[in-house]
Protein backbone atom coordinates (compact mmCIF):
# COMPACT_ATOMS: atom_id res chain seq x y z
CA UNK A 1 0.00 0.00 0.00
CA UNK A 2 1.83 3.35 -1.12
CA UNK A 3 1.24 5.57 2.19
CA UNK A 4 1.86 9.29 1.56
CA UNK A 5 2.15 11.66 4.49
CA UNK A 6 0.26 14.43 5.14
CA UNK A 7 3.11 16.67 6.23
CA UNK A 8 3.87 16.74 1.85
CA UNK A 9 0.62 17.49 1.16
CA UNK A 10 0.34 20.33 3.71
CA UNK A 11 4.24 22.03 2.21
CA UNK A 12 2.73 21.91 -1.41
CA UNK A 13 -0.76 23.70 -0.44
CA UNK A 14 1.64 26.21 1.58
CA UNK A 15 3.07 26.81 -1.47
CA UNK A 16 -0.05 27.29 -3.28
CA UNK A 17 -1.29 29.57 -0.52
CA UNK A 18 1.51 31.91 -1.11
CA UNK A 19 1.35 32.69 -4.18
CA UNK A 20 4.83 29.95 -4.82
CA UNK A 21 3.56 27.55 -6.82
CA UNK A 22 0.50 26.73 -9.23
CA UNK A 23 -2.77 24.78 -7.98
CA UNK A 24 -2.48 21.47 -8.53
CA UNK A 25 -4.74 18.81 -8.13
CA UNK A 26 -3.81 16.02 -5.05
CA UNK A 27 -4.25 12.50 -5.62
CA UNK A 28 -5.54 11.29 -2.09
CA UNK A 29 -7.04 7.79 -3.40
CA UNK A 30 -3.69 6.68 -1.49
CA UNK A 31 -3.91 8.25 1.85
CA UNK A 32 -4.57 5.47 4.45
CA UNK A 33 -7.10 5.62 6.87
CA UNK A 34 -5.55 4.96 9.83
CA UNK A 35 -8.50 4.64 12.29
CA UNK A 36 -10.25 2.71 9.25
CA UNK A 37 -7.22 0.39 9.38
CA UNK A 38 -7.01 -0.37 13.73
CA UNK A 39 -10.39 -1.22 13.21
CA UNK A 40 -9.63 -3.32 10.09
CA UNK A 41 -7.03 -5.05 12.28
CA UNK A 42 -7.91 -5.13 15.88
CA UNK A 43 -10.61 -7.45 17.66
CA UNK A 44 -13.88 -6.16 18.74
CA UNK A 45 -16.07 -6.56 21.66
CA UNK A 46 -17.99 -9.46 21.07
CA UNK A 47 -20.89 -7.97 23.05
CA UNK A 48 -21.85 -4.69 20.99
CA UNK A 49 -19.74 -5.50 18.09
CA UNK A 50 -18.20 -1.42 17.95
CA UNK A 51 -16.16 -0.79 20.63
CA UNK A 52 -12.00 -2.50 20.62
CA UNK A 53 -10.67 -3.37 23.88
CA UNK A 54 -8.86 -0.61 24.17
CA UNK A 55 -7.27 2.41 21.88
CA UNK A 56 -5.50 5.20 23.48
CA UNK A 57 -7.46 8.15 22.87
CA UNK A 58 -10.82 8.07 22.05
CA UNK A 59 -13.48 11.11 20.98
CA UNK A 60 -17.07 11.15 21.18
CA UNK A 61 -19.70 13.02 19.12
CA UNK A 62 -21.74 14.65 21.90
CA UNK A 63 -23.45 17.09 19.48
CA UNK A 64 -26.87 18.48 20.87
CA UNK A 65 -29.80 19.18 18.24
CA UNK A 66 -32.04 21.46 19.41
CA UNK A 67 -33.99 21.72 16.71
CA UNK A 68 -36.58 24.61 14.84
CA UNK A 69 -40.15 23.10 16.57
CA UNK A 70 -42.84 25.87 17.22
CA UNK A 71 -43.57 25.39 21.09
CA UNK A 72 -46.55 23.36 20.89
CA UNK A 73 -45.27 21.23 24.01
CA UNK A 74 -46.75 21.79 27.80
CA UNK A 75 -44.72 20.19 30.96
CA UNK A 76 -45.92 16.86 32.80
CA UNK A 77 -48.23 19.44 35.13
CA UNK A 78 -50.20 20.56 32.26
CA UNK A 79 -50.26 16.97 30.33
CA UNK A 80 -49.59 14.42 33.25
CA UNK A 81 -52.13 15.24 35.04
CA UNK A 82 -55.88 16.36 34.96
CA UNK A 83 -55.81 20.02 33.85
CA UNK A 84 -59.13 22.16 34.22
CA UNK A 85 -59.39 25.71 31.97
CA UNK A 86 -62.11 27.98 33.47
CA UNK A 87 -63.03 30.74 30.94
CA UNK A 88 -65.76 33.44 30.43
CA UNK A 89 -68.36 32.84 27.57
CA UNK A 90 -68.73 36.44 27.15
CA UNK A 91 -68.04 39.90 28.03
CA UNK A 92 -69.91 41.59 30.45
CA UNK A 93 -72.31 44.21 29.31
CA UNK A 94 -71.98 48.05 30.45
CA UNK A 95 -74.50 49.91 32.62
CA UNK A 96 -75.20 53.06 33.25
CA UNK A 97 -72.85 54.42 36.35
CA UNK A 98 -75.77 56.02 39.11
CA UNK A 99 -73.20 57.29 41.23
CA UNK A 100 -72.59 60.47 39.05
CA UNK A 101 -76.54 61.11 39.18
CA UNK A 102 -77.67 60.70 43.08
CA UNK A 103 -81.25 61.45 44.20
CA UNK A 104 -82.18 63.11 47.47
CA UNK A 105 -84.39 60.17 49.33
CA UNK A 106 -83.45 57.70 47.06
CA UNK A 107 -82.02 54.11 47.79
CA UNK A 108 -79.55 52.25 45.92
CA UNK A 109 -78.89 49.04 46.44
CA UNK A 110 -75.17 47.96 45.82
CA UNK A 111 -75.86 43.82 46.31
CA UNK A 112 -77.37 43.30 42.77
CA UNK A 113 -75.90 39.54 41.74
CA UNK A 114 -74.69 39.70 38.18
CA UNK A 115 -74.03 35.80 36.65
CA UNK A 116 -71.18 34.84 35.09
CA UNK A 117 -71.35 32.97 32.35
CA UNK A 118 -68.12 30.63 32.30
CA UNK A 119 -67.19 27.30 31.15
CA UNK A 120 -64.65 24.44 31.82
CA UNK A 121 -62.53 22.32 30.03
CA UNK A 122 -60.84 19.03 31.33
CA UNK A 123 -57.95 17.71 29.90
CA UNK A 124 -57.03 14.00 30.83
CA UNK A 125 -55.76 12.26 28.12
CA UNK A 126 -52.15 11.27 27.42
CA UNK A 127 -50.63 10.53 24.09
CA UNK A 128 -46.73 9.18 25.02
CA UNK A 129 -44.04 7.86 23.25
CA UNK A 130 -40.54 6.90 24.54
CA UNK A 131 -36.73 5.88 23.55
CA UNK A 132 -35.12 3.09 24.52
CA UNK A 133 -31.27 2.38 24.97
CA UNK A 134 -29.39 -0.19 26.39
CA UNK A 135 -26.18 0.08 28.04
CA UNK A 136 -24.37 -2.88 29.09
CA UNK A 137 -22.53 -2.42 32.35
CA UNK A 138 -19.72 -5.26 32.58
CA UNK A 139 -19.10 -5.03 29.04
CA UNK A 140 -18.86 -1.18 28.88
CA UNK A 141 -16.56 -0.72 31.33
CA UNK A 142 -13.91 -3.15 29.84
CA UNK A 143 -13.44 -0.82 26.77
CA UNK A 144 -12.12 1.87 28.84
CA UNK A 145 -9.58 2.97 30.52
CA UNK A 146 -10.87 5.31 32.58
CA UNK A 147 -14.05 6.48 34.17
CA UNK A 148 -13.69 9.80 32.53
CA UNK A 149 -13.97 7.56 29.05
CA UNK A 150 -16.84 5.81 30.67
CA UNK A 151 -18.64 9.56 31.17
CA UNK A 152 -18.02 10.35 27.88
CA UNK A 153 -19.05 7.07 26.44
CA UNK A 154 -22.77 7.52 28.70
CA UNK A 155 -22.94 11.16 28.11
CA UNK A 156 -22.81 10.69 24.08
CA UNK A 157 -25.34 8.35 24.35
CA UNK A 158 -27.83 10.59 26.54
CA UNK A 159 -27.28 13.22 23.89
CA UNK A 160 -28.01 10.76 21.27
CA UNK A 161 -31.59 9.53 22.84
CA UNK A 162 -32.25 13.40 23.38
CA UNK A 163 -31.60 13.94 19.72
CA UNK A 164 -34.02 11.04 18.61
CA UNK A 165 -36.80 12.74 20.86
CA UNK A 166 -35.92 15.94 19.54
CA UNK A 167 -36.18 14.94 15.99
CA UNK A 168 -39.53 13.17 16.79
CA UNK A 169 -40.92 15.80 18.64
CA UNK A 170 -40.10 18.12 15.92
CA UNK A 171 -41.96 16.20 13.66
CA UNK A 172 -44.82 15.53 15.71
CA UNK A 173 -45.09 19.44 16.02
CA UNK A 174 -44.54 19.87 12.12
CA UNK A 175 -47.47 17.32 11.38
CA UNK A 176 -49.76 18.71 14.65
CA UNK A 177 -49.56 22.29 12.21
CA UNK A 178 -50.17 20.54 9.25
CA UNK A 179 -53.06 18.95 10.19
CA UNK A 180 -54.54 22.32 11.72
CA UNK A 181 -53.96 24.35 8.06
CA UNK A 182 -55.33 21.24 6.17
CA UNK A 183 -58.60 20.87 8.99
CA UNK A 184 -58.85 24.89 8.26
CA UNK A 185 -59.17 25.18 4.91
CA UNK A 186 -61.41 21.91 4.83
CA UNK A 187 -63.39 23.74 7.29
CA UNK A 188 -63.85 27.37 5.49
CA UNK A 189 -64.85 25.84 2.08
CA UNK A 190 -66.64 22.90 2.51
CA UNK A 191 -68.26 23.01 -0.88
CA UNK A 192 -64.92 22.28 -2.23
CA UNK A 193 -64.87 18.53 -3.26
CA UNK A 194 -61.90 18.00 -5.97
CA UNK A 195 -59.69 19.67 -3.84
CA UNK A 196 -58.90 22.29 -5.86
CA UNK A 197 -58.26 25.67 -3.49
CA UNK A 198 -56.66 28.15 -6.05
CA UNK A 199 -60.00 30.36 -6.83
CA UNK A 200 -60.82 30.09 -3.08
CA UNK A 201 -59.90 32.52 -0.14
CA UNK A 202 -61.86 33.13 3.48
CA UNK A 203 -61.14 35.06 6.38
CA UNK A 204 -59.53 31.80 8.30
CA UNK A 205 -58.04 30.15 5.49
CA UNK A 206 -56.30 33.37 3.15
CA UNK A 207 -55.33 32.71 -0.38
CA UNK A 208 -52.83 35.64 -0.85
CA UNK A 209 -51.70 34.18 -4.44
CA UNK A 210 -55.66 34.55 -5.00
CA UNK A 211 -55.85 37.86 -2.85
CA UNK A 212 -52.82 39.19 -4.71
CA UNK A 213 -53.63 38.43 -8.94
CA UNK A 214 -57.55 40.43 -7.93
CA UNK A 215 -56.08 43.20 -6.45
CA UNK A 216 -54.00 43.96 -8.73
CA UNK A 217 -56.00 42.52 -11.79
CA UNK A 218 -54.01 40.02 -13.37
CA UNK A 219 -55.74 37.87 -15.42
CA UNK A 220 -54.21 35.40 -18.31
CA UNK A 221 -50.62 34.87 -18.94
CA UNK A 222 -49.97 38.21 -16.37
CA UNK A 223 -51.67 36.01 -13.37
CA UNK A 224 -49.33 34.53 -10.97
CA UNK A 225 -49.25 30.48 -10.22
CA UNK A 226 -48.34 28.98 -7.36
CA UNK A 227 -45.23 27.64 -9.46
CA UNK A 228 -43.80 31.27 -9.79
CA UNK A 229 -45.20 33.96 -7.18
CA UNK A 230 -42.42 33.08 -5.17
CA UNK A 231 -40.02 34.40 -7.31
CA UNK A 232 -41.66 37.61 -7.71
CA UNK A 233 -40.71 40.58 -5.32
CA UNK A 234 -44.11 42.47 -5.31
CA UNK A 235 -45.85 39.35 -4.49
CA UNK A 236 -43.60 38.53 -1.49
CA UNK A 237 -44.03 42.33 -0.13
CA UNK A 238 -48.01 41.94 -0.59
CA UNK A 239 -47.56 38.65 0.97
CA UNK A 240 -45.39 39.40 4.04
CA UNK A 241 -47.29 43.13 4.83
CA UNK A 242 -50.71 40.76 4.82
CA UNK A 243 -49.52 37.78 6.93
CA UNK A 244 -48.19 40.79 9.35
CA UNK A 245 -51.41 42.66 8.94
CA UNK A 246 -53.65 39.02 10.17
CA UNK A 247 -51.03 38.27 12.76
CA UNK A 248 -51.83 41.72 14.65
CA UNK A 249 -55.37 41.68 13.79
CA UNK A 250 -55.06 38.09 15.79
CA UNK A 251 -54.08 39.79 18.71
CA UNK A 252 -57.01 41.81 19.43
CA UNK A 253 -59.79 40.61 21.25
CA UNK A 254 -62.41 39.13 18.97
Amino acid sequence: MDIKQVATLMNGITTEILGEGAVVNEDLSNIVDIGKAIFDNTTYDHYVKTLVDHIGRMIFVDRKYTGGMASLYRDSWEYGAVMEKVYGLKLPNAVENETWDLQDGASYDPNIFTKPEVAAKFFDKRTTFEVDLSIADKQAKSAFSSAQQLNAFVSMLTTDVDKSLTVKQEGLAQRTMTNLIASTIAAEFPSVSDGDYSSSTGVKAINLLKLYNTQFNLTGNAALTADNCLYSAEFIRFATLTITKTMARLKKIS
